[in-house]
């Protein structure tokens, strides 16, 4: 074989290498792609049972009050959380991704993701004392009861068909979903989207906060109000007024007292206040009591227009120290709570005004003389031993 035949087919050869070889990288480069694409759809974060699926684990801090909060969504470089007061504790430096959780005694989370808007816990025990979870950029929600896990994100009320909490509880929880910006008295249809367990209406309240009662099991809930198209259709909207010019029955409160403001562990705390329906027509208003916001005792009352009507609330306070009382959202007062049994009995006066000695008082009296006794005794047993020993040299 010529030398140049020889080259004619090295040449073909080394052609042929490189076409296939430039087939198999863009063969591999498309995989990548559609690979990659493919992750960054099945990493969106959604609102779903599955966020809070995690190998448990992470710092745990604790609250002076006793909330202890698990963060397992922590990262090496992440700043030591703030604790804004005794109650607080508040995880992140401010960003998008900081979230604060609030509870007035013993109580405990993990968290499993926050990631802007979303939430993702596990292991709320709130059955004791309520806890408010407060994402910088998302819904603040209190919960009360216990769940093996709860997710939620910012709430649409305008969709029927996004999920916008997940629960899974072996109880019924409360859960109360605040500053919703809709108006009192608003209806807000709470929808299973995977199962028909969950199908209720209910009414924001005066404060623009809407109370929930989930019952147990794993439900995907939507949100929505009636201008959202949520609630399966419902009742069709009602007819316009045309009956005149009477304002719709609106509630006020006044006269807001305490009957104490100093009691011991075990005693009631009743607050007073009056009630009035500023508007024309008949309605009802449930008036609460909360102490240090979490909701201890409530009555509802029905007024017609323009009239009024006292009510009282009694709660009985387990805890120590300073307690802030309010009713309907207005601050009633701060009660001081304190323990009998912490009393230092040495700076007791007795009952004539003494000094704690016997009731006649002259205990104090006996008390000095035998002090005085014994130290004259000393004094001349220490002068006898001198002169004995002086005598002895």
């Amino acid at each position: 074989m010529s030398n140049s035949t020889r080259g004619r087919g090295i040449g073909v050869v080394l052609v042929t290498i490189v076409i296939v070889l430039a087939t198999v990288a863009i063969g591999l480069g498309s995989t990548a792609a559609t690979a990659s694409n493919a992750m960054g759809t099945a990493g969106a974060d959604e609102v779903d049972i599955a966020c809070t699926e995690g190998a448990g684990g992470g710092a745990v801090y604790v609250t002076d009050s006793g909330l202890a909060v698990t963060d397992n969504d922590s990262a090496a470089n992440e700043s030591y959380p703030t604790f804004p007061d005794d109650r607080t504790v508040t995880l992140g430096d401010g960003n998008t991704d900081s979230i604060s959780f609030t509870a007035a005694g013993e109580s405990s989370l993990r968290v499993e993701k926050r990631n802007g808007t979303l939430t993702c816990l596990v292991a709320v025990n709130a059955t004791e004392h309520a806890i408010t979870i407060a994402p910088n950029n998302a819904s603040n929600v209190t919960v009360n009861g216990s769940l093996d896990a709860f997710a939620f994100d910012e709430i649409d009320f305008d969709a029927d068909d996004e999920t916008d909490l997940v629960t899974d509880a072996n109880e019924t929880v409360s859960v109360i979903v605040h500053d919703t910006g809709l108006d009192e008295g608003e209806t807000v249809t709470v929808e299973s989207l995977d199962s028909d367990a969950v199908d209720e209406d209910f009414d924001v309240d005066g404060e623009g906060d809407l109370s929930l009662d989930i019952p147990s099991g794993t439900h995907d809930l939507a949100l929505s109000t009636a201008s959202g198209g949520g609630g399966g259709g419902g009742l069709p909207p009602p007819p316009p007024d045309t009956g005149g010019d009477d304002d719709p029955a609106s509630f006020e409160l006044s006269d807001l007292e305490l009957d104490t403001e100093e009691l011991q562990i075990g005693e009631t705390v009743t607050v007073t206040a009056t009630v009035t329906n500023v508007g024309d027509e008949t309605g009802s208003h449930d008036v609460k009591l909360a102490v240090d916001g979490e909701t201890v005792a409530d009555t509802s009352v029905t007024l017609t227009g323009g009239s009024s009507e006292s009510v009282s609330l009694s709660t009985t306070l387990e805890e120590t120290g300073t307690r802030e009382l309010t009713v309907g959202g207005e601050s009633v007062g701060t009660v001081t709570v304190t323990d009998p049994d912490d009393t230092d009995g040495s700076d007791a006066t007795s009952p004539d005004g003494g000094d704690g000695g016997d009731a006649d008082g002259e205990d104090g009296t006996d008390r000095g003389g035998i002090v005085f006794g014994l130290g004259a005794v000393i004094a001349l047993l220490a002068v006898g031993g001198g002169v004995a020993i002086y005598l002895r040299q």
